[in-house]
């Protein structure tokens, strides 16, 4: 018994990578782990980040858009995708985090203070995101998943579908 290794998958092994992440680090970060690619239960990955200790999401049309880091605005924090900095259509740097699925992001980490290898750190913080990557995976791995959404833009555009499709 004392030969065989025991390996830890699925929710559990989320939360071991988020609290490793934490541990390990010099800094102060929040971090999520994705348990499987494609497995974090929201829709968009700011309804995801923003059950973290310190973030609070800004809700537009009912969807979490932006994320404020210890109660400042988005646009005094930054926004990685894979170590990249992520600029936006907005007339500020707050990134909308619904643009992002959260079935592409394998782990998020929010990191509360500066380093000077994070791009550009932000005042408030850096979210630095992070998409599945699948040539770590040592077998084939396939993830199906359908939602539906009922939206209420319809009552904003008539062209627009009150059924929302991924």
């Amino acid at each position: 018994m004392a030969d065989e290794d025991i390996i830890v998958t699925g929710y559990r092994a989320s939360l071991a990578n988020a609290i490793a992440e934490k541990k390990n680090s010099d800094l102060i970060v929040e971090s999520i782990s994705a348990e499987d690619i494609g497995k974090l239960p929201d829709t968009s990955i700011a309804e995801s980040i923003s059950r973290l200790p310190g973030l609070a999401t800004q809700r537009e049309g009912g969807r979490a858009r932006n994320i404020s880091i210890r109660g400042l605005a988005p646009d005094f924090s930054t926004t990685l995708l894979n170590g990249r900095e992520q600029v936006t259509t907005n007339d500020n740097r707050g990134v909308d985090f619904d643009q992002f699925p959260s079935e592409m992001i394998s782990q998020v980490n929010v990191y509360k203070t500066p380093s000077a290898n994070l791009i550009g750190a932000g005042l408030s913080g850096t979210v630095d995101l992070r998409t599945a990557r699948p040539l770590d995976k040592d077998k084939r791995t396939i993830a199906l998943g359908a939602r539906a959404e009922l939206l209420d833009a319809s009552r904003l555009n008539p062209d627009s579908s009150k059924w929302g499709y991924r």
